[in-house]
């Protein structure tokens, strides 16, 4: 394939990026917005935006939502970040590898070996996750 196809194929897919993280928000406030109204407690929330072929993260975004302070902090975390990922119970897992990959080794339990994995990163609970793909948008 020429090089300028390429080019304009890899310029296309990073102009996808920031389409991908507005809707992750739009989904987040959605989430707050229910939080704040149900009068929860504290919140941690994965959002995951999974590649092409629904199988790795390209992007993981954890929200904290504190609906007594009126507060909503995110954090985004390098796909490539090296994790201990919780292989026991899957058919193929590598562990420690890409933060990217956890979702990947999980197959159909993709997005609960995910949170499992930033549970066990940055020691806290997640109690719920987003899932996104190109057609979500």
């Amino acid at each position: 394939m020429p090089r300028s196809v390429r080019a304009a194929q890899k310029s296309s897919a990073s102009a996808l990026w920031p389409i991908l993280i507005a809707v992750l928000v739009l989904v987040l406030g959605g989430i707050a917005v229910n939080a704040f109204q149900g009068g929860a407690g504290p919140k941690n929330i994965l959002l995951m935006g999974v590649d092409e072929d629904k199988t790795r993260t390209d992007v993981m975004v954890l929200a904290h939502i504190d609906p007594a302070q009126g507060l909503v902090s995110l954090i985004s975390l390098p796909r490539d970040t090296l994790v201990d990922i919780p292989c026991a119970g899957l058919q193929y897992c590598v562990s420690p590898d890409k933060l990217a990959h956890a979702h990947a080794y999980g197959g159909a339990k993709g997005p609960e070996v995910a949170v499992q994995t930033m549970e066990k990163l940055l020691g806290i609970s997640v109690d719920g996750y987003v899932r996104i793909d190109y057609n979500g948008f």
